[in-house]
C-alpha cells in the first residue's frame, strides 16, 4: 500500500470514515494475525489479540491522533498486547499446542502448512523471544530494519546485529539435523 494513499485513508478514518478503516484493516489483517500467531501459537488467542489491535487503533484514530507510520504502529500495538498476554499467562505455550493457521485451502495444504509452522516454531524457540520477534518481522513480514527498530524500540544497528546473529544461530540449528 502506498504511503500517500495510507495517509489519505488515515485522515478519512480520523473524520469517522469506517470504510477507509476497513481498507486498512483488509490490507493488514493477515499480517498482524500471522505475527501474533507466531508469538502465541494459539489460534484463538491470535484472533482475539488481532481484533484488539484493530479496535485500539480505530479508537485511537477516532480521537484525532496522528500516526507517523500506520504499519509500524500496528506492529507496536500488537507487540504490546502480546507482552501483556504473556505477563498475565501463567503457563508457557507448548509448541505441541500449535494448530494450523486458518486458510481456505484443501486438506493437504493445511497439513503441509501445519507441519511447516511446527518446524519453524521449533527452530524459532531456540532464540530469545525478543530475537524471535525481530526474525519474524524481518523474514516473515518483510519489514525493513528501520521500521523494525521503531517497533521494538532498539537502534537500527542493534536490530541488524540481532537479526544477523539469530540467522546464524538458526543455520547452526539446521546444520545439527
Amino acid at each position: 500500500m502506498f504511503s500517500f494513499y495510507e495517509k489519505i485513508l488515515l485522515e478519512q478514518v480520523r473524520r469517522g470514515n469506517r470504510r477507509a478503516f476497513a481498507k486498512l484493516y483488509n490490507e493488514y489483517i493477515e499480517k498482524i494475525y500471522r505475527f501474533i500467531y507466531f508469538r502465541t501459537y494459539d489460534q484463538e488467542k491470535a484472533r482475539e489479540l488481532t481484533s484488539e489491535v484493530f479496535i485500539k487503533i480505530f479508537d485511537y484514530l477516532l480521537k484525532g491522533k496522528e500516526i507517523e507510520s500506520f504499519r509500524a504502529f500496528l506492529y507496536q500495538t500488537a507487540r504490546h498486547l502480546i507482552i501483556d498476554f504473556y505477563r498475565t499467562k501463567s503457563a508457557d505455550v507448548s509448541l505441541d499446542e500449535a494448530r494450523e493457521i486458518p486458510v481456505e485451502k484443501d486438506i493437504n495444504d493445511l497439513i503441509d502448512q501445519k507441519l511447516e509452522v511446527e518446524k519453524i516454531g521449533r527452530y524459532l524457540s531456540a532464540l530469545k523471544p525478543e530475537h524471535q520477534e525481530i526474525v519474524i518481522l524481518r523474514f516473515f513480514e518483510g519489514l525493513p530494519f528501520k521500521e523494525i527498530a521503531k517497533i521494538v524500540g532498539e537502534s537500527e544497528e542493534n536490530v541488524r546485529t540481532i537479526a544477523s546473529r539469530s540467522v546464524k544461530k538458526l543455520k547452526e540449528s539446521l546444520g545439527a539435523l
